[in-house]
């Protein structure tokens, strides 16, 4: 039987006692280094903790311009423990990450329109064969120069911005 997992949005709210536990997480997993944490823990939005409070997952995100797109996208990383494998959670954190951002979306002109995902993982790759996930509604947009799936997902009521050749 898998441990329940819950999910809490963290996102611009982190305490200093938060940043420390998720620094340590990162560095228990070998994900970032220790220069690399302290500067993504501001951009975790969801954790995910075990029954026994541990952190067992997360997902940040960072503002990125899209040249490829021409629009601004948050790139979406999302780690989950070997300890909470098999629980679909990148889904989990992946829609509730969309969500938060999602309500807090606004149509200013160099605001992020949507989230934008790489997939990196070669086994996640072979389970998004579909044009728009089933469960993610992240859809594919291409492969990048290294050959990874490159998905979208708009907020609701986005809308492109012009093209322009400045950026």
């Amino acid at each position: 039987m898998s441990d329940a997992v819950t999910l809490s949005v963290v996102w611009q709210q982190t305490s200093s006692e938060l940043t420390a536990e998720i620094k340590q997480y990162w560095l228990d997993e070998g994900l970032v280094s220790s220069d690399v944490a302290d500067q993504r823990a501001d951009q975790v939005v969801v954790v995910a903790r075990n029954s026994d409070n541990s952190l067992v997952a997360l997902s940040s995100i960072e503002a990125h311009f899209s040249r490829r797109f021409q629009n601004y996208f948050y790139l979406f990383r999302t780690s989950v423990s070997r300890r909470a494998g098999g629980q679909l959670l990148s889904n989990q954190l992946l829609n509730t990450t969309y969500q938060e951002l999602n309500n807090r979306y606004s149509s200013e002109l160099d605001s992020p329109i949507g989230i934008m995902a790489v997939i990196e993982n070669k086994h996640l790759a072979r389970l998004y064969y579909q044009a728009v996930g089933a469960r993610s509604q992240m859809f594919f947009a291409g492969y990048n120069a290294n050959g990874q799936q490159i998905r979208l997902r708009y907020f609701e009521g986005a809308t492109i911005r012009p093209l322009t050749t400045e950026k």
